[in-house]
């Protein structure tokens, strides 16, 4: 899949950086968590309130609303990521990056917290080197 030419991808790249929202997950998950208004905005996820834009709030949200909504379709994650079959496909894109020897990194505009949460619960932490983004309140 990650091969082109005899050659593997980690001949010509060595460093792989991935944005959050909407790149690894199909909707935004900060506008979700934070309440943005959908019909702005056709990627958010509608979620009941309360909303959250602090990175610990938004911690805390997201572990309830993963426990407690769209449990019919694995969880607010399962969603956020597309779905069983969608996120199995990210997760074995990255390890094809990861088994070349490739360092992948995540920049986001977002709040780190959340975004290390998220990853974990998904079992895709441990492919990221590092995650860039904000720290505390947006």
């Amino acid at each position: 899949m990650l091969q082109k030419s005899g050659s593997k991808v980690s001949d010509r790249v060595r460093l792989f950086l991935f944005d959050f929202d909407q790149t690894l997950s199909v909707v935004h998950v900060f506008k979700s968590l934070a309440g943005w208004p959908k019909q702005q905005d056709t990627s958010i996820l509608p979620i009941p309130k309360p909303y959250a834009s602090s990175e610990w709030g938004q911690v805390v949200r997201l572990d309830q609303l993963n426990k407690e909504s769209f449990l019919e379709d694995g969880g607010f994650l399962s969603v956020a990521f597309g779905g069983p079959e969608r996120i199995r496909q990210v997760r074995d894109m990255l390890e094809a990056l990861k088994s070349q020897g490739s360092e992948i990194v995540i920049c986001t505009k977002g709040l780190v917290g959340p975004v290390r949460l998220a990853l974990d619960r998904l079992e895709m932490l441990p492919f990221f080197s590092q995650i860039y983004g904000h720290i505390g309140e947006t």
